[in-house]
């Protein structure tokens, strides 16, 4: 016969207990954690939110609430994860979420590149934009799965918020 467990219920996680398990029990997750949302945010916020500010000039115009509106629901959180989502069961979340940040730090280097030495056009970004980031949000949907699952429950929220803080704080 199993022994009885006894839970009882807390109003909150105290912070000192949060940073001893962020930053003594589980270092080695907390740092693989940080690392992905500070990718996502980097392939994320600088990638879209750089683009648009630079809209004006380029391209879109009048268009683009339009266009953040379509990245938003079509591209960024749908069809990714949707397209992508099985390799992740099958080929493993290592190697997908390797797979879709390298493919997509490689585009964004070549994007930079193209920009760079003005090969650009109106219609280039786009299609760029398009596979860019339905990579990496398929890539960044993993990231948090990961570090959600990686976590006791107490502190799960506050690492997500943490680390996504630290992210995007880091690319802004």
């Amino acid at each position: 016969m199993l022994p009885k467990i006894r839970l009882r219920m807390r109003s909150h996680t105290p912070l000192r207990e949060v940073a001893q398990t962020l930053l003594v029990t589980h270092r080695q997750r907390s740092l693989v954690g940080l690392v992905l949302m500070i990718a996502q945010a980097f392939f994320l916020q600088r990638d879209l939110l750089h683009l648009c500010a630079g809209a004006d000039r380029f391209l879109w115009h009048s268009r683009k609430p339009g266009r953040l509106v379509h990245f938003a629901v079509c591209r960024r959180h749908f069809l990714g994860p949707l397209l992508l989502g099985r390799l992740f069961d099958t080929l493993g979340r290592r190697a997908m979420i390797t797979l879709t940040y390298g493919v997509s730090g490689v585009l964004l280097a070549l994007s930079g590149y193209l920009f760079s030495i003005g090969v650009m056009t109106a219609q280039t970004p786009d299609h760029r934009l398009d596979g860019d980031l339905l990579l990496c949000l398929a890539g960044a949907s993993a990231a948090y799965l990961t570090v959600s699952e990686t976590f006791p429950l107490e502190v799960r929220a506050l690492a997500i918020a943490l680390f996504y803080a630290i992210g995007t704080g880091l690319a802004a």
